[in-house]
């Protein structure tokens, strides 16, 4: 079990940015109940799949997060998956990481009762290295990376999220 709590999810965006292309990958874990599931999520600016894999092939120690042969962390992610329908393998390298100085749930961050907590954990890092899905390549050199978390009982149904990023700055 991962959590005793009735639900309970936790997820990880992942973003590359180059001028050309926009990749993101989001490793989740999740329980209702006594049911625990694990799954990433692979966009692409025309496409998106989600895999589901067994709880037992998820593992996280520190800032690493694996499911199955997937690796996601301070140093990169490693893609290997291999589904009907869809064929993802690649590895993408990240720079140091830029995390904010502040914990971006501000004030919010002590209310008890929020469905979700909101973290930061790379506003700016470069990205290099190349994943192939379903043969398309997707390449980054020196390209932006993002890196977010979300945890809680369930994702809210509405919200607003706004986010910048300006040249030089963080």
């Amino acid at each position: 079990m991962i959590s005793g709590k009735q639900g309970f999810f936790n997820g990880w965006y992942f973003k590359c940015q180059s001028d050309m292309q926009t990749l993101a990958v989001i490793p989740a874990v999740h329980q209702t109940g006594r049911k625990g599931t694990c799954s990433i999520q692979i966009i692409t600016e025309t496409e998106a799949w989600a895999v589901e894999f067994p709880i037992e092939e998820f593992r996280r120690k520190g800032k690493t997060i694996s499911i199955g042969r997937n690796r996601f962390g301070e140093r990169g992610v490693r893609l290997a998956v291999h589904e009907p329908g869809l064929d993802v393998k690649g590895r993408l390298y990240f720079s140091a990481l830029s995390p904010l100085k502040y914990n971006i749930m501000g004030p919010f961050s002590y209310v008890p009762f929020l469905e979700c907590r909101h973290s930061i954990w790379s506003m700016r890092h470069k990205v290099w290295g190349t994943v192939y899905i379903n043969g398309t390549s997707y390449s980054f050199d020196g390209a932006e990376g993002y890196w977010e978390g979300d945890r809680g009982r369930s994702f809210p149904q509405q919200y607003i999220w706004t986010q910048c990023s300006f040249p030089g700055g963080v």
